[in-house]
């Protein structure tokens, strides 16, 4: 790689400072096993979601995040997750840029999520 490139992986380049606001997934699985009522969106494809995702998760694909922006509100906290944290650190810069200021990535994302899972759409 040459001085001005940078290597892309999941979507998100080196170069891309990683979103300063995170929480874990154990923290997120105890929120919700308190019975918090939680905005989780899984920015994973539609067959990774359908697969396995977070209790009460809306799917909303890391592609399909800016055209589907009015369907979320800007004074809600919103958890993104994907696999690995990758995507859902791209999606949390995206909706930071466009004025939603209460948003955490979930991490290490899916791939380690150990509680309950939804199988449903």
């Amino acid at each position: 790689m040459g001085p001005n490139r940078c290597a892309v992986h999941d979507g998100v380049s080196d170069a891309q400072e990683k979103f300063p606001f995170t929480i874990t997934n154990d923290e997120i699985g105890a929120k919700l096993a308190a019975g918090e009522k939680l905005h989780i969106l899984d920015v994973r494809e539609p067959a990774e979601f359908a697969s396995g995702h977070m209790p009460g998760a809306m799917s909303m694909p890391l592609g399909e995040l800016e055209k589907r922006l009015s369907q979320l509100e800007t004074d809600r906290t919103y958890y993104l997750i994907c696999r690995t944290g990758s995507r859902s650190d791209r999606a949390c810069h995206i909706l930071a840029e466009r004025g939603f200021p209460n948003i955490k990535n979930v991490t290490p994302g899916m791939l380690q999520w150990t509680f309950d899972i939804e199988t449903k759409n």
